[in-house]
């Protein structure tokens, strides 16, 4: 199917609330780091190298991140999962002001503003104060299409909350975040029912894999990985509600609303962790989706190859795919509603 009879079918499914966004870790790490996206197609391999520098990682698989954070949890930080994921966060505070400060296009005073700021800041709030986001409504940056898309959920396996400033920038002001606690944790149990009635006026946000507010809460290690593919199954086959971590209005989308992955590898961790396990096993209860990939590299022979292929694999699971870029597919869809 083209691009553009894809776009046709799937404004139509946005405008009808039969769609629901899914937004990678990948596609909020190119909207922190945009010199870093613009050079190669992936920055989390990068990001996660440069992590491993500074723990002094030993092993050759540096560019893996949930294997370096497995060693900076076990190694580094002694069993403890809070500060192994908040040293995490630490990490990529410090490499935002990096970047701002070698490319000199940021007041030294405003980066003075952030610095102050930065224990008591996101990510995102410190991105924003550095300049390196705009979120607003005269701004066509990925984030701030698919605010102004008529969603009433956005489903994200990123811990970040751009997507949340995005939205209140663009006059949605009434979001909510909610984030899924798969991990076993008595001391920080809370209700994990979700209140709020979404709208497109005023959406919901749901972190399926954890929300930097609660830095336990993200799924980063090896360990943290397998224990949310185990807590996600038990919830996606469990009937009963009282047992159950996953919010129904969450389990009803997965098993009725068509997906739309936006910004996956297939050998992206959060990918295989969710897409190709436990999500799987209900894959009839399933309108079709969609997931969009990058035009592959090599040669016409190759690339053919790889379409072939990609084509094969997401067919059994009923996902048409678009070809092309992320930021390309939110313009197309923005155009089509």
């Amino acid at each position: 199917m083209s691009n553009a009879i894809l776009m046709r079918k799937l404004g139509i499914s946005v405008r009808h609330q039969q769609s629901v966004p899914l937004l990678s870790h990948f596609v909020t790490s190119t909207q922190l780091f945009p010199k870093l996206s613009k050079q190669m197609l992936f920055s989390d391999p990068f990001l996660a190298a440069r992590w491993a520098q500074t723990l002094e990682y030993p092993m050759e698989d540096s560019a893996i991140l949930p294997r370096v954070a497995q060693y900076a949890y076990v190694v580094v930080h002694d069993f403890d999962r809070f500060f192994a994921k908040i040293s995490y966060l630490d990490f990529l505070k410090e490499e935002l002001f990096k970047q701002v400060e070698e490319r000199q296009l940021v007041d030294s005073a405003v980066i003075s503003v952030a610095r102050d700021g930065v224990n008591r800041m996101s990510v995102a709030e410190i991105a924003m104060t550095l300049g390196i986001l705009d979120l607003g409504p005269g701004n066509n940056s990925l984030m701030s299409l698919l605010a102004r898309m008529p969603f009433e959920v956005y489903l994200t396996t990123s811990p970040f909350t751009l997507l949340e400033e995005a939205l209140v920038a663009n006059g949605k002001t009434g979001a909510v975040s909610a984030y899924y606690q798969w991990y076993e944790d008595e001391a920080l149990a809370e209700d994990v029912d979700v209140k709020h009635k979404p709208s497109a006026e005023a959406p919901l946000v749901y972190h399926l894999q954890g929300i930097e507010a609660k830095p336990e809460s993200m799924v980063l290690t090896e360990d943290d990985y397998f224990g949310f593919f185990k807590q996600l199954a038990q919830d996606l086959r469990n009937e009963v509600q009282s047992d159950n971590r996953l919010p129904p209005l969450i389990s009803g989308l997965l098993g009725s609303k068509s997906l739309m992955l936006l910004g996956y590898s297939l050998y992206d961790w959060s990918f295989r962790s969710f897409f190709r396990g436990p999500f799987r096993e209900s894959v009839h209860r399933r309108t079709t989706g969609l997931t969009a990939q990058f035009p592959p590299a090599g040669d016409e022979e190759q690339q053919q190859k790889v379409r072939e292929y990609l084509n094969k694999f997401f067919k059994e699971d009923k996902f048409d795919l678009y070809w092309g870029g992320v930021e390309q597919f939110a313009n197309e869809l923005m155009a089509a509603i």
